[in-house]
């Protein structure tokens, strides 16, 4: 459960980690504190422990983009 002034994780961009500490929880939405930023997110982009939070990134392979429509053929 998360409290306030506790220490918690979230996901950015799907790709790193990070640390931050819970400002103040109001309904759904969770005020967060990081590298004097403070911003809102909803609860369930907000993770108890690190390992949450790794499991949650989703590998997705990079599309590769066809720059000539004659790569097609290849």
């Amino acid at each position: 459960m998360l409290k306030k002034n506790d220490t918690a994780w979230i996901v950015e961009n799907n790709l790193s980690v990070r640390e931050v500490r819970i400002v103040n929880i109001f309904g759904n939405l969770i005020t967060i504190q990081f590298d004097n930023t403070v911003i809102r997110l909803p609860k369930h982009r907000i993770y108890e422990t690190y390992e949450e939070a790794v499991s949650s990134i989703k590998n997705v392979k990079p599309v590769k983009k066809v720059s000539n429509p004659y790569d097609y053929w290849h």
